[in-house]
């Protein structure tokens, strides 16, 4: 098709086509058409193929081949040496015809009709990189550099005999020769199945054909299983061609007979399998919703055509986790109508957010609910099935919304009425509170008024609380279904506005709108970040106004960062995005004012009337002194880094704090494969990290890693991290500290407190979880009923994440802190803290206090997202639990943990702690602030 589009036509100017490509050992043979249009082809003395980087603008320059000229047109070949891609790779080259003619030259972009004709997408030059040639929107020719992207695909999926299973396919990876495995991945033990292939080695693929039977697979029937072809200790995700039929495909397995039902993901093509037993299925052929209950009409197909009836057990289970909700139904006959009581449910709080699976059991068997046997296909996207808006124990809303799964599974799906999407901004006028945004409404939505009262209630500081009534304008924008903008309006008096003022962002902010006899609840993260005046509004409302404003203030500070002389004795201190007032710059800061260091300090801080001690210069992001400010300042200290359009001035110093030893692979260390490894290895993130002329590390493991990661030249400070030197203080200072956190956050002084400081994961950023409440995978009522007497748990999510931390109905024994200035207080007040990949592992092991490792994920997060530098399993100083009840379980036990791991905390101790003694601040100012020294 793309050849009609390319029909020559005499009249136009000069164009040049790839009509075929091969590949040799060292070059690739492009094969090329031209057509000269009206084009004199006598005055052309010259031509060349140009091969440009995008990013770079590297150019080479190559000379065309076997010149053949008829009727119009020139064929040629030109050779394209793989060695010009050794070494690079996430760039995009792209091909020119130069033609240098008598009177000038001329660059013509090559066109493409071969791409889509190649057996094998990729290439590969040598061990790290491939080469993808891809047919551009416009119809050109580009060439895209890739670090080894190893794909592999199926092409045929058959049946033999009803006891094993003919599959065949390609895989491409650079690791010709190397043994090769099919593995199924159990979605729920993350158990491996692996079976090995025998191989048909090709020039630069694989190809396999080969029977499995699957006798040693255990837990058919029970769980999703994903495909990979593994090589060496690599997994590459299994595709599938589309052509491929994944109909009518059966085995036998000890004896039962199972139908495997083959799905591919929308997105990536990955092809994961159900084992599905013929003995029985339960196949719902009715689903009715009312306002109150779920009615399940179906019946239980038997292979054997045996007449089932009587009382039958019932389990509906929540996903990823261990809390079941116990029921049973009645058979007559095969048949059955199961209600599902749905109301009660979540009125009684036994139904909660997440997603619910149902299970009828048999003897051992869970055999879900599905409806797999009307003959529609596909059904969870033409399906929409209508919602149940029900109140839960505390009168407040839950959505329950009835849905097919990818394998045409029944599930439930619980979620809360309304999500906040996006807060824009926080306006404190004379005598009011104004807050707006963005929101979603879960439908029915058509008949929500414009103007709602509720109210708004704010946790505060020793325990305070205040709670105000407030107008709620609703406005439906019309991008989707359910957003609609919200403008919320509260009156407010001088002490209440200091007072909501100052502890803005202490914890979430609940909005509580009044819909009839029942509330629906949505959650705020104030963030100082968001206030505005009223004169910053104007500009942030009219588009015109916030362009000018920022251009402005950004020749404003280019101005001065070349005229202003730097002034020597400022140094500008920010944490992350100048959010609060935290980790290794504190640290570094205080022991600075300690030593009386002559120097003029400024923090960069969201919150501007924030107390700070020393009495700093405190300035707002993005304001006109902060852009002052960052043009005279001398020292900078960050533990991450600053603004793209930042320009470090010649004589500038700038001091890496860093924020942890990592876990999880970083930068350039990243699988490239992996969905995160772009925004850790972007070009902006490596052009900032070149500003670095000092990099803290705590030992010498973060440091290597950093160097390579980031590749840092510059001089590693080995001191240690700032930010634990308050660990090693004396017993009377800590004792107070640890007074004074308890008494601000309100915790009875009887109970002992747990820390969970559970990592950020990828992959519910990728997957778009980001504003849904964050889904415990320990059922929180278990913990409230074994430990709430003698426990309190703080719960800190990574700053993404804050906003997800939704936790009312537990309050005064689960704690969200996630808000909380600084993670190293929580340690001094914790007794144990459970964790999973987070870097603060490395720094509570400074405490010499118990560790559980809550992993529940640990097989996909070390591999699939973003891999890990050690082997967890090996070296972490305390038990790594994988589930709920054994979490719980071993909490039971944690005062018998640090004798059950004295040798292997001592081991973590001594390799990632060893540098800490209380004087890594010290070390910093004897090396990097000596002249500053009074």
């Amino acid at each position: 098709m793309k050849l009609l589009n390319y029909i020559w036509d005499y009249s136009n100017k000069k164009e040049v086509l790839i009509y075929e490509i091969s590949y040799r050992q060292e070059y690739i043979k492009l094969y090329t058409k031209i057509d000269y249009g009206n084009d004199e082809r006598e005055k052309i003395k010259e031509e060349f193929v140009l091969v440009k980087n995008r990013n770079s603008n590297e150019k080479h320059f190559f000379e065309v081949k076997e010149k053949k000229y008829f009727n119009g047109y020139e064929t040629f070949v030109f050779l394209l040496p793989l060695r010009i891609f050794e070494g690079s790779y996430n760039e995009v080259w792209d091909l020119y015809l130069l033609s240098d003619s008598i009177t000038s030259k001329e660059y013509i972009r090559i066109k493409d009709i071969a791409t889509e004709s190649l057996e094998v997408p990729y290439y590969p030059v040598n061990k790290n990189v491939s080469l993808q040639l891809f047919n551009t929107i416009k119809g050109n020719l580009s060439i895209r550099s890739t670090y080894n992207n190893a794909f592999a695909e199926v092409h045929e999926l058959t049946s033999v005999d009803n006891n094993q299973l003919l599959i065949s396919g390609k895989v491409f990876d650079s690791d010709i020769g190397t043994e090769r495995f099919l593995v199924f991945e159990d979605q729920e033990t993350e158990r491996d199945y692996k079976f090995k292939l025998d191989i048909l080695e090709s020039s630069n693929y694989v190809e396999f054909k080969q029977n499995i039977v699957f006798d040693d697979i255990k837990s058919m029937g029970n769980s999703e299983f994903k495909l990979y072809i593994q090589v060496g200790t690599k997994k590459i995700p299994l595709s599938i061609n589309d052509k491929v039929n994944l109909k009518d495909l059966f085995m036998i397995n000890n004896s039962s007979l199972f139908e495997l039902l083959f799905k591919k993901s929308n997105k990536s093509k990955h092809l994961s399998v159900i084992f599905v037993n013929q003995k029985m299925q339960v196949e719902i052929t009715n689903i009715l919703i009312n306002t109150d209950n779920v009615c399940l009409k179906g019946y239980i197909n038997s292979r054997y055509d045996i007449k089932i009836n009587g009382l039958h057990r019932i389990k509906i289970k929540k996903r990823d986790s261990n809390e079941i909700i116990e029921d049973s139904i009645e058979v007559y006959n095969n048949k059955f109508e199961y209600k599902l009581e749905v109301k009660n449910l979540i009125h009684s709080n036994r139904l909660i957010n997440g997603v619910w699976d149902i299970y009828l059991i048999s003897g051992e068997e869970w055999i879900r609910f599905v409806t797999r046997l009307n003959g529609i296909e596909d059904k969870r996207s033409i399906v929409n099935m209508p919602q149940i808006i029900s109140p839960n124990l505390q009168n407040e809303n839950k959505v329950v919304k009835v849905y097919y799964t990818l394998y045409e599974e029944v599930s439930i799906l619980v979620r809360n009425h309304i999500v906040n999407k996006k807060l824009q901004r926080i306006l404190f006028n004379k005598n009011e509170l104004i807050i707006d945004g963005l929101l979603n409404i879960q439908t029915p939505n058509d008949e929500i008024p414009e103007l709602i009262e509720g109210n708004i209630r704010f946790k505060l500081p020793y325990g305070h609380k205040m709670k105000l009534p407030v107008k709620v304008k609703l406005i439906k924008t019309g991008r989707t279904l359910l957003e609609y903008k919200y403008i919320i309006s509260a009156a407010i008096n001088n002490s209440q506005k200091e007072n909501i003022y100052q502890n803005i962002n202490f914890d979430l902010c609940e909005c509580e709108i009044k819909f009839g006899q029942s509330n629906s609840v949505f959650y705020l993260n104030l963030l100082p970040s968001k206030i505005e005046s009223t004169l910053e509004g104007l500009f942030v409302k009219n588009s015109e106004l916030r362009r000018l404003s920022n251009s402005i203030k950004l020749k404003f500070y280019y101005f001065m960062n070349k005229v202003v002389p730097i002034n020597s004795k400022y140094v500008i201190f920010q944490s992350t995005t100048g959010m609060n007032y935290s980790c290794n710059p504190r640290g570094l800061y205080e022991e600075m004012l300690k030593q009386s260091i002559d120097f003029k300090p400024v923090w960069v801080v969201n919150k501007t009337n924030q107390k700070i001690q020393g009495n700093p210069k405190i300035v707002k992001p993005n304001t006109l002194r902060y852009y002052y400010y960052l043009a005279i300042g001398k020292y900078f200290v960050n533990n991450g880094n600053f603004p793209d359009f930042y320009k470090k001035r010649k004589n500038t110093v700038h001091i890496q704090t860093w924020h942890g030893t990592p876990l999880k692979k970083l930068g350039f260390d990243i699988d490239p494969s992996s969905p995160s490894y772009k925004e850790n290895t972007s070009e902006n993130l490596i052009r900032r990290n070149k500003r670095w002329d000092y990099l803290v590390s705590p030992n010498k493991y973060t440091g290597n890693i950093l160097q390579r990661a980031y590749l840092f030249k510059n001089q590693i400070l080995n001191v240690g991290y700032p930010r634990n030197d308050i660990l090693y203080q004396d017993k009377d200072f800590k004792s107070d500290q640890v007074n004074k956190i308890r008494s601000y956050l309100n915790i009875p002084a009887n109970k002992k407190i747990i820390l969970y400081a559970p990592t950020w994961r990828d992959n519910d950023f990728h997957n778009g979880l980001f504003n849904e409440p964050y889904e415990f995978k320990f059922n929180l009522n278990d913990f409230v009923e074994r430990f709430g007497n003698e426990y309190v748990l703080l719960v800190r999510l990574h700053p993404r994440d804050s906003i997800r931390c939704q936790i009312r109905e537990y309050e005064n024994i689960i704690y969200n802190v996630s808000n909380y200035d600084d993670i190293k207080l929580l340690y001094l007040i914790s007794d144990l803290l459970i964790t999973d990949y987070s870097s603060v592992m490395f720094d509570f092991a400074n405490t010499k206090k118990p560790i559980i490792f809550f992993a529940y994920d640990i097989k996909q997060y070390s591999s699939a997202l973003r891999g890990f530098y050690f082997n967890l399993h090996r070296d972490a100083p305390g038990p790594i639990v994988t589930n709920g009840k054994d979490l719980l379980d071993t909490i039971e036990i944690s005062r018998s943990l640090p004798e059950l791991y004295f040798d292997k905390y001592e081991e973590f101790y001594n390799k990632f702690c060893s540098w800490e003694d209380g004087c890594a601040s010290q070390r910093i100012i004897n090396q990097v602030f000596y002249s500053l020294k009074s």
